[in-house]
């Protein structure tokens, strides 16, 4: 086969080329943001589900676009005995190069079908949109029987914008932007790398034993997750009653998410006399919070100050 190139300088660009030139540079996904109205979407008037006018969805360079009025899809009735799980894809034939929108239909008592993405220059390739609900009986679709499946492609970024429940599959170098955490990433092929993050900073509650914000004590104890790495500050706390000398007594609760690694540091009482080790641990079960203690305390009364220095250490230690 003789050399060429294209667009243009050996005429025009065939649908094949013209994939290969632009669906591997663009993301798909539905256009948009996250925070926009449910693009395809129940409204109980029976067995269907619709796309809201305008609608548009990039699919290997392509647009699939809704028009300017509601799109409707039908769902096939379940009697099956068990809930049935569809999805709504914007699906891309390569047998005639058009895309249009399609209802994959699952098994009862199944999860949500999988959408295909067939690479090369022959079958289909699909973006999913929404997951439907069917109940079993069910005579229509309605709101909350549909939820977003899919993400948004942002073009302009060169990034996907999606949720942490609608990440879209994984391929070497892309990168997501989660609009409902904030956090983006990047895929090695196989992983997500985290590549920006910061939570802010997440007040703490101290136990029943101690408070903060009154006497020389002016800031709240706070923790805050930046790229990877938690920064605890907690400051002074006061002692609302007394503590026996040798006693140990819980001081925080720190939130699911910051997970700390087991580790012990040494402070004092306010007077400057009176050390104590402060402890920090973590449950092995990062759905169950993690703790800070005081241990081996020397006597405390009511109203001792606690000083508690600041400190980090990078999410994932153990």
């Amino acid at each position: 086969m003789a050399e060429s190139s294209w667009p243009f300088n050996n005429g025009p660009v065939d649908d094949a080329q013209y994939e290969a030139l632009v669906g591997s540079v663009y993301p798909d996904g539905m256009l948009g943001s996250p925070s926009d109205p449910q693009m395809c979407y129940g409204d109980n008037s029976g067995m269907s589900v619709a796309f809201r006018a305008n609608s548009q969805v990039l699919v290997r360079g392509r647009i699939w676009d809704s028009g300017n009025s509601v799109v409707t899809k039908t769902i096939d009735a379940n009697s099956s005995g068990q809930t049935r799980y569809d999805l709504v894809v914007v699906r891309y034939d390569r047998s005639n190069y058009g895309c249009t929108a399609q209802v994959r239909k699952g098994t009862p008592g199944a999860g949500v079908p999988s959408f295909t993405q067939t690479a090369g220059s022959a079958g289909v390739w699909e973006v999913p949109i929404a997951k439907v609900q069917v109940t079993s009986g069910a005579v229509s679709i309605g709101g909350s029987d549909v939820t977003v499946a899919g993400w948004y492609a942002s073009p302009g970024s060169m990034a996907v914008l999606c949720t942490s429940q609608t990440r879209p599959p994984h391929k070497e170098s892309l990168r997501i932007h989660e609009h409902d955490t904030g956090v983006e990433y990047i895929s090695t092929g196989s992983s997500w790398l985290l590549t920006m993050e910061d939570t802010d900073w997440q007040p703490l509650t101290v136990t029943s034993s101690w408070t903060w914000g009154s006497g020389t004590n002016t800031d709240q104890p706070l923790v805050r997750r930046r790229n990877g790495v938690v920064y605890f500050r907690a400051g002074e706390i006061k002692r609302t009653s007394a503590l026996s000398s040798g006693s140990a007594s819980k001081l925080y609760d720190i939130p699911s998410g910051y997970r700390v690694p087991w580790f012990n540091f040494q402070t004092g009482l306010a007077d400057g006399n009176k050390a104590c080790d402060i402890g920090f641990y973590h449950t092995g079960d990062d759905t169950r919070p993690n703790e800070v203690w005081l241990r081996n305390s020397p006597a405390m009364a009511n109203g001792d100050i606690l000083h508690i220095p600041s400190c980090s250490w990078p999410l994932g230690l153990s």
